[in-house]
């Protein structure tokens, strides 16, 4: 079963990114399917600016999830909306055990972080 170290934690920052206080957050895996909070931040100046914000936290050589917060605007109606976006961070320089670990848990993360909202 998956689990996150501070759970409490997760579910303030979870609830912190849905309502647009923070803008992201991203967990890594610390155990065989245990996960910690690695980063989270507020929104920066622009959309862009928040997403090229979030994918510098993303290291290079490892995998990792990410939870963002995207806005926009809908061409049909010119409404402002925002999407979670689950990211499976998989840098092609990560390990391959990383790798297949990423994929196996990907749904558990997801349906984990639904429970929460």
């Amino acid at each position: 079963i998956l689990s996150f170290n501070n759970e409490e934690e997760v579910k303030h920052v979870f609830g912190q990114i849905r309502f647009g206080k923070l803008k992201y957050c991203v967990f890594e895996r610390t155990g065989d399917s245990t996960f910690q909070l690695c980063a989270k931040a507020e929104s920066a100046a622009t959309e862009s600016d928040s997403w090229q914000q979030f994918l510098a936290v993303l290291p290079d050589d490892d995998c990792r999830y990410g939870l963002f917060n995207f806005r926009y605007t809908s061409e049909s109606d010119n409404v402002e909306r925002s999407k979670l976006i689950l990211v499976n961070w998989v840098p092609s320089s990560a390990k391959i055990k990383s790798k297949m670990l990423a994929a196996t848990y990907v749904r558990g993360v997801k349906s984990r972080l639904d429970a929460f909202g």
